[in-house]
C-alpha cells in the first residue's frame, strides 16, 4: 500500500504574475513480484531457515556440554569412592602392622625374636602412616575437584567435606561395536551438530545460486489521484476516487559481469566443503571414541579380575606367613613384605573397579547416552511456571556430612 502527496508550482522567467500552486495526492497499491532473482522460498526464507538451524546447533552444543559436565562429575565421584575405600585399606594396614609390632615385642621379651624384627615392624607402621597421609591428600584433592564442578560460588564452607555414598557397580551397555556405533551416530550431539550445520550450508548455497539470476520483476500499480488547491482538498479528492490510475509492466536489469554473485557462490561452496570435512572428521572422532571406550572397558575388566585374584592369593599368603612365623620358619620381615603386597593388591583392586566404572561412563559419553543412562530429562523451551511442581521446587539435596573430617594417621585416633 502506497500514499504520496506533492506540491506543484509552475514559474516562468520574467512573468510577474502570481502563480497558484496545485497539490496532488495518490493512494493505492503498488506490487512488485520477482520472477528470477529473489523468487521462491530459497531466497525469501533463507534467514528464517538458517536461524532455525542455528538454534538446533546451539541446542546440540549445549547438550554436549551438559553431558561432558555430568561425565566429569561421575568420573570425579568414582575417584572419591576409590580414595575413600583406599583410606580404609591404609587404616587396616596400619592396624595389622600394629598388631605385628605387639606380637614381635612379646616374642622379643620372651627371647624368641631379635629386636631388629620389632624395629622392622615399627618402620612398616611408619611407612603405612605415610601412605595414609598420601591417600588422605588424594581424597581432599578429589573433594576440591568435585566442589569446583558442582558449586557455583566460591564462598562455600571450607570445612564441609562431601562424603560419597556407595552406588551399585555400573554395567556396560549391551551390544557389539556396530550397535554402539549406530547409537553414537544417532545420539552424539557433536556429530548431529556437524550434520545440521551442513544443512545450513546447503540453504546458503541455494540462496547464492538464486542471486546469480538477473532481476526480472513484474510491477503493477492501482490507486486514485487527487488534484486541488490545498493539501486537505487533494487528499479528499483522492479518497473520493477523483482520478483512477493503474499500470503494470516488467522491469529487467542485470549487473555487468555478476562479479559479486559469483564470488558469493564460491564462498558458500567453500563453506559447504568445510562442512563435509567436519562431518567426516566427526565420524572419525565418534568411531575412535567408541573403539577406545570399548578397549578400556575390556582392559579394565581383565585388570579387575587379575587384581581380585592377586588379592585373594595374597590374602592366603598372609595366613600362611603368620602360621610359618608361629612355627619359626620365616622372619618377621617376610610377614611384613607379604602384608604389604596384600594391601597393595587391595588398593589396585579398588583402583581397577573405579577405572572400570569410569570406562563405562566414557562409553556413555562416546555414544551420547549420558543423559539417557542417568535418566536426565532436558525440557527445552519450557517456562518455569509450565513445569511440574516437583521440577520447579525440587527436594533439597542432603549432604552426607555437612561438617566431617577425614580419618587422620595420628596414633591418638588409631587408639
Amino acid at each position: 500500500m502506497t500514499a504520496r502527496q506533492a506540491k506543484i508550482r509552475s514559474t516562468f522567467d520574467g512573468d510577474t504574475r502570481s502563480v497558484q500552486p496545485f497539490y496532488t495526492a495518490f493512494g493505492g497499491f503498488e506490487v512488485r513480484q520477482p520472477l528470477l532473482k529473489d523468487f521462491g522460498p530459497d531466497a525469501n526464507l533463507n534467514d528464517i531457515r538458517v536461524s532455525r538451524i542455528n538454534r538446533k546447533v546451539a541446542e546440540y552444543t549445549w547438550n554436549k556440554t551438559l553431558q561432558e559436565s555430568l561425565a566429569s562429575v561421575l568420573g570425579n565421584y568414582f575417584d572419591m569412592l576409590f580414595a575413600q575405600a583406599d583410606l580404609r585399606v591404609k587404616q587396616d594396614a596400619i592396624s595389622a602392622d600394629g598388631k605385628l609390632v605387639q606380637q614381635n615385642q612379646r616374642r622379643s621379651d620372651l627371647g624368641f625374636m631379635s629386636p631388629i624384627d620389632v624395629q622392622q615392624a615399627r618402620a612398616q607402621v611408619s611407612l603405612d602412616e605415610e601412605q595414609l597421609l598420601l591417600s588422605k591428600n588424594l581424597f581432599m584433592e578429589r573433594q576440591f575437584a568435585l566442589r569446583r564442578l558442582i558449586t557455583s560460588s566460591g564462598r562455600d564452607n571450607p570445612n564441609r567435606v562431601y562424603l560419597p555414598v556407595q552406588i551399585p557397580r555400573l554395567e556396560a551397555p549391551p551390544g557389539n561395536r556396530d550397535d554402539h556405533l549406530q547409537t553414537a551416530f544417532r545420539m552424539r550431539p557433536d556429530y548431529l551438530a556437524a550434520v545440521t550445520d551442513a544443512e545450513k550450508q546447503d540453504i546458503r548455497l541455494r540462496f547464492a545460486k538464486n542471486q546469480l539470476w538477473p532481476n526480472l520483476d513484474l510491477v503493477g500499480t492501482y490507486g486514485y489521484n487527487g488534484l486541488d488547491q490545498a493539501w486537505g482538498l487533494s487528499r479528499q479528492d483522492a479518497w473520493h476516487s477523483q482520478a483512477p490510475q493503474w499500470s503494470f509492466g516488467v522491469q529487467f536489469s542485470v549487473p555487468l559481469g555478476r562479479v559479486q554473485g559469483k564470488a558469493q557462490l564460491d564462498v558458500f561452496k567453500g563453506f559447504k566443503e568445510q562442512a563435509i570435512l567436519r562431518i567426516k572428521q566427526s565420524e572419525l572422532t565418534v568411531t575412535v571414541d567408541v573403539d577406545t571406550s570399548l578397549s578400556r572397558i575390556e582392559t579394565s575388566r581383565q585388570r579387575l579380575a587379575t587384581a581380585r585374584q592377586t588379592r585373594e592369593l595374597n590374602d592366603e599368603a598372609v595366613r600362611i606367613a603368620y602360621r610359618r612365623l608361629e612355627e619359626g620358619q620365616i622372619s618377621s620381615f617376610d610377614v611384613i613384605e607379604t602384608q604389604r603386597k596384600l594391601y597393595d593388591a587391595k588398593s589396585r583392586e579398588l583402583d581397577a573397579q573405579a577405572s572400570l566404572n569410569k570406562s563405562i561412563v566414557t562409553l556413555w559419553q562416546a555414544t551420547g547416552t549420558v543423559l539417557e543412562n542417568l535418566r536426565v530429562d532436558v525440557i527445552a523451551g519450557a517456562r518455569k511456571k509450565d513445569l511440574p511442581e516437583t521440577v520447579r521446587r525440587p527436594p533439597p539435596v542432603k549432604v552426607a556430612s555437612s561438617k566431617a573430617t577425614v580419618p587422620s594417621a595420628t596414633p591418638k585416633q588409631r587408639k
